[in-house]
């Protein structure tokens, strides 16, 4: 019996504790392992992957530690499996230590369709926070200290406040994700 072809899913991660808020909107198949989920939620946010993880559904919590090997639950356990339904959500963190905190919600089901590219990063806001700072509470010492720098996949764009103030604004740019998303494929 021939497998079915997964769905693609577009789903929203938001990072949970820093404001302004940081989001991503992805496109990723139904398939993808938590293992592969795991390197296209990081490379989304900036991050570098490789950091340890963990998705957590309910009282479930799958955890990946890259530099140790994968754990079997990681490799086999597929996207569809943890977040079934529109609007399901689970959470993600990631990183050493002081491990940043996502929310990810399935948005849309789409059906599967071999035309739609995944991953690809839709849409977005904000910089995403070096992953090593800290936490949020250290982000928000480092941000104070360090006006201007907002993150990776950013644009900077300075612009004058009606109070003479200079300010950095921080655009995010989908296409710097899309082309470090590209290597992923």
């Amino acid at each position: 019996m021939r497998r079915s072809a997964p769905r693609v899913y577009e789903v929203t991660v938001r990072l949970s504790d820093v404001e302004p808020v940081v989001w991503r909107r992805l496109r990723i198949s139904s398939g993808a392992t938590l293992a592969r989920t795991a390197r296209v939620f990081a490379v989304a946010m900036g991050w570098s992957p490789g950091r340890p993880y963990a998705f957590t559904v309910g009282v479930l919590r799958y955890e990946g530690r890259p530099a140790n090997g994968e754990r079997d639950d990681i490799v086999t356990t597929r996207l569809r499996q943890v977040l079934p339904d529109a609007g399901s959500e689970l959470e993600f963190e990631y990183g050493n230590g002081h491990a940043w905190h996502l929310v990810v919600r399935l948005e849309r089901l789409l059906p599967p369709n071999d035309d739609l590219r995944t991953p690809v990063c839709l849409d977005g806001g904000g910089g995403t926070p070096p992953v090593d700072v800290g936490g949020p509470w250290a982000y928000e010492e480092w941000r104070e200290g360090s006006p201007g720098v907002s993150g990776n996949h950013a644009a900077v764009a300075p612009r004058d406040e009606p109070d003479g103030q200079r300010v950095i604004a921080v655009r995010f740019n989908p296409d710097v994700v899309n082309a470090e998303l590209e290597r992923l494929r």
